[in-house]
């Protein structure tokens, strides 16, 4: 797999400022936001618990070429048969490590916004629970054993070639396994943060990021019940978190939601 020094230089700026921060979204429930909040941890999850099938899906590899290489001094057609050969032995062996590896992804996922409605209907206990704006130190997260990329949305795909020999292919084919979801997600505007080594380094889905990020805003869902309101202010107020609480609304004569 790659090293953090060898994909490091690809890393998205995302819209990171001049101070290297930037600014996320997280949609939660309301428990689930309560517990982020308390303990400042991020969940991390594996490739196999996301509900696209699409999603670090093994086609966006092309595991073929590249692998079987003769002898030049070997005439054409013996080249041919070592290839062949040779290809379906070393295919079948880069498949099954890449099913191993990708036990040891660790993803967080985020958003570009706090207005999504589908976002807050999906990952938001339909509009009952939270958005979190979250402001991240890029540098930081770097040393953090972390990588961030914006996903990128795409009607089909073409497989990238996985090289063992190509650097800089290589680093291709891992963001493109990494980031490249279907078009009609688009919607998400989705920031990840990955580490391809998360379960081999840590023992729990949960990853504290104080290091390296800090809670700046919450965003109230246009459902959320008075009392889980009253219990994240008592939250904020014993950790003395100062933190800008907004409440979603509905727009007059728009189909959309904003803050106030």
């Amino acid at each position: 797999m790659l090293s953090r020094d060898e994909i490091r230089y690809r890393t998205d700026k995302l819209g990171i400022d001049e101070n290297g921060k930037l600014l996320v979204y997280k949609y939660i429930d309301f428990e689930g936001g309560k517990a982020l909040i308390q303990n400042s941890t991020f969940k991390f999850s594996k490739p196999n618990e996301f509900n696209d099938p699409f999603d670090f899906y093994d086609e966006l590899i092309d595991f073929a070429k590249h692998i079987a290489e003769a002898p030049s001094s070997y005439t054409r057609r013996d080249r041919r048969k070592v290839e062949k050969a040779s290809m379906k032995s070393k295919v079948s062996t880069l498949k099954q490590n890449w099913k191993q590896l990708k036990n040891d992804y660790g993803i967080t996922c985020f958003s570009k916004t706090y207005k999504e409605i589908l976002m807050w209907s999906h990952y938001s206990d339909k509009h009952k629970g939270i958005c979190i704006g979250i402001l991240i130190d890029a540098n930081k997260f770097l040393d953090s054993h972390f990588l961030s990329f914006a996903v990128e949305y795409k009607k089909s795909f073409k497989p990238r070639p996985y090289s063992e020999k190509d650097l800089k292919e290589r680093i291709n084919t891992m963001i493109q396994y990494s980031t490249v979801k279907a078009d009609f997600w688009k919607y998400e505007q989705e920031i990840r943060l990955v580490s391809y080594d998360y379960y081999k380094k840590y023992d729990s889905s949960f990853f504290n990021f104080s290091d390296f990020a800090e809670i700046k805003e919450i965003y109230f869902g246009l459902k959320i019940k008075e009392g889980d309101k009253k219990e994240l202010k008592k939250i904020l107020s014993i950790k003395k978190l100062k933190v800008k609480i907004y409440e979603m609304r509905l727009l007059k004569n728009k189909f959309e939601i904003d803050k106030k």
